[in-house]
């Protein structure tokens, strides 16, 4: 090779493993750096001895110039989909999920200029070897390659490699491909590497691991009775309404930007409600997660896309309890019905009756704003609602999901964004604040109509968000502070109104998340334990107890302080900024364990045979 080739090839060299070695430790955590670094020297060997020579003919080049193109496409989608979900881009996001993010949602929110990194050495290698049209025959390179020093090359990093995979699966608990594939994505990556992940990805969609179900020990107290220092008197509760709200941040609430308030309705309510402070999503999947979590009371686990391949007729929900309890019980949607396959989902849980886009109109609508992929703005969405709620048979459950505040937050009418905050360079922070101070204006009008309507002084309203904002620059960032020591999403941290007029209103700080709001509503209706499989508990009652979110890596929090469960066991991996670093033993570590192997393997066993 001449000079400028040699520099091409170290370039794709260290190109290949810097995004190799990134998407490793970076977005798959591999616990075992022994391991990845054998793992390194065998790759750089194989591809230095064996396809750099091959290089010398220009078809070869163009093939190996695609190949890296499709590998920086690949750690590119895995970084984006990271920083949203928290989670590697597995196959299950790739077939289940809605399509990939919009061009303008990747530039705008997932986007940050160190990204540029992963490209530079695509520009190089064009600028040094690929417009070189010289071309050696490919048989003249095959027979310079091989030779007796190459084929004994060859055997041993076959053999280096085999003492790595034997080695390193010892070390993380000597287990079976399909048992560590299901104990643990880090630990597979770590033995076997990244491109076998994704094989045993597809073959466990049609051969799932049968992992033994560990006998259930619900994670808290089956008692869900009300601390009766927390009401005014005991609850008249008749109606219930709940309200999912997309893309809402706990920091919005309250917040200023040149002393103008966002949401200025939700600020007021909160005077008058019950506020917890401390309430996180559950986001491991999508948006469907929080629903999920909320009515059946269970934690999400990612690659699962369960309210398309579940059997969610298996579960226990709190639709099922209230139809019991003679409620008439109502979803709201004002998107397609089919969109994260909710219709099969809200039908199976037990919904009588769930409104979606097509039972909205566009002809009578009050805003003006175009039709998009969400469907229905939010103030049409809830002014056409009231007309359901009025021929609905009471007492009623109503689950209201809005949208007009998704990403990339621009579903708001374009009068009304004229003269707000125009003053923010960000434009999507400018945007969100536009969005979310309209959905707000939305909400207002909805409690007068239902104020109205006699509909709010009996009615027990729940109020919280899918997930935050994601929302992160310098005039305004969503995120809650952590303190990591590990390259980690941290929880998101939303807002949660609970409100009634017996409710004692207060800020409380005990950590929850959307997975506690199904005991807590039945605790206020009187009833004294929760179903055997709701994993959440009262929000009403004193006791702090471990929060899970069931990422690829599981995490927990407890008292502000964050815990891993890694291959190696539960460790400590940061803690929420303002609560500060606390010296402390995870309780139950044991059970937590436990219940994370609990509701990884049910959630498997009640797959659907349709989806």
């Amino acid at each position: 090779m001449d000079y400028l080739k040699q520099i091409a090839a170290w370039v794709f060299l260290v190109g290949f493993l810097f995004k190799y070695n990134y998407l490793s430790v970076v977005i798959y955590q591999v616990p075992l750096m022994a391991g990845l670094v054998v793992k390194n020297l065998i790759l750089f060997l194989f591809l230095y001895l064996f396809i750099l020579p091959l290089c010398e003919n220009r078809k070869i080049r163009n093939l190996v110039f695609c190949f890296l193109m499709m590998v920086t496409f690949f750690c590119l989608s895995n970084i984006w989909y990271n920083r949203y979900f928290g989670n590697y881009l597995s196959l299950s996001d790739m077939v289940m999920g809605q399509g990939a993010r919009p061009v303008k949602v990747i530039a705008r929110q997932l986007f940050r200029a160190q990204d540029l990194l992963f490209v530079m050495d695509l520009f190089l290698i064009y600028l040094f070897m690929m417009r070189d049209r010289v071309s050696i025959p490919l048989n003249t390179i095959w027979a310079g390659c091989v030779t007796r020093q190459k084929t004994i090359a060859g055997a041993v990093l076959v053999c280096l490699l085999a003492v790595q995979i034997l080695v390193t699966n010892h070390v993380l608990g000597n287990q079976t491909p399909m048992a560590l594939f299901s104990r643990s994505t880090s630990a597979f990556v770590n033995v076997y590497g990244i491109v076998p992940l994704y094989f045993f990805e597809y073959y466990s969609f049609f051969h799932p691991y049968e992992q033994k179900i560990p006998g259930i020990a619900p994670p808290s107290e089956k008692d869900v009775r009300v601390d009766k220092k927390m009401m005014k008197k005991k609850t008249g509760i008749h109606d219930i309404i709940v309200i999912q709200v997309e893309s809402l941040d706990q920091k919005i609430i309250d917040y200023r930007h040149n002393g103008r308030e966002i949401t200025p309705f939700l600020n007021r309510l909160k005077k008058n409600a019950l506020y917890f402070d401390n309430f996180y999503a559950q986001h491991v999947n999508g948006s469907f997660d929080a629903e999920f979590s909320f009515l059946t009371s269970i934690y999400p686990i990612n690659k699962n896309y369960g309210f398309r391949v579940n059997d969610l007729s298996a579960f226990t929900s709190l639709v099922d309890i209230l139809n019991r309890k003679g409620y008439t019980t109502l979803a709201f949607h004002g998107n397609d019905k089919a969109f994260f396959h909710r219709h099969k989902a809200f039908s199976e849980l037990g919904f009588d009756r769930f409104y979606s886009l097509e039972d909205y109109s566009f002809h009578d609508t009050v805003m003006d704003v175009e039709k998009t992929v969400f469907g229905i703005n939010d103030h049409d969405f809830f002014l056409q609602s009231i007309n359901h709620l009025k021929s609905a048979d009471s007492p009623f459950f109503a689950f209201f999901i809005t949208v007009t505040s998704h990403t990339p937050y621009d579903f708001y009418p374009r009068e009304y964004g004229k003269g707000r905050f125009e003053d923010i360079k960000n434009p999507l922070t400018r945007d969100y604040f536009r969005s979310i101070s309209f959905v707000d204006k939305s909400l207002e009008m909805f409690f007068k109509h239902l104020a109205a309507l006699d509909l709010v002084d009996n009615t027990l309203f729940v109020i919280y968000a899918d997930h935050d904002s994601g929302v992160e620059g310098e005039e305004y960032s969503a995120k809650r502070s952590f303190v990591l020591n590990k390259p980690v999403k941290p929880p998101e941290n939303i807002p949660l109104f609970i409100v009634h007029p017996d409710i004692k209103p207060g800020v409380f700080s005990k950590e929850a998340t959307p997975a506690d709001l199904a005991p807590t509503i039945l605790g206020m209706l009187g009833e004294k334990q929760k179903p055997e499989e709701f994993f959440g508990k009262s929000l009403l009652q004193k006791d702090d107890t471990p929060v899970l979110f069931v990422h690829e890596i599981p995490q927990i929090l407890y008292k502000g302080q964050l815990f891993a469960l890694m291959p190696m066991g539960i460790e400590k991996i940061g803690y929420v900024k303002d609560q500060g670093d606390r010296d402390m033993i995870l309780p139950m570590d044991q059970d937590l364990s436990d219940t994370i192997t609990y509701i990884q393997a049910m959630m498997v066993d009640r797959r659907s045979d349709s989806f």
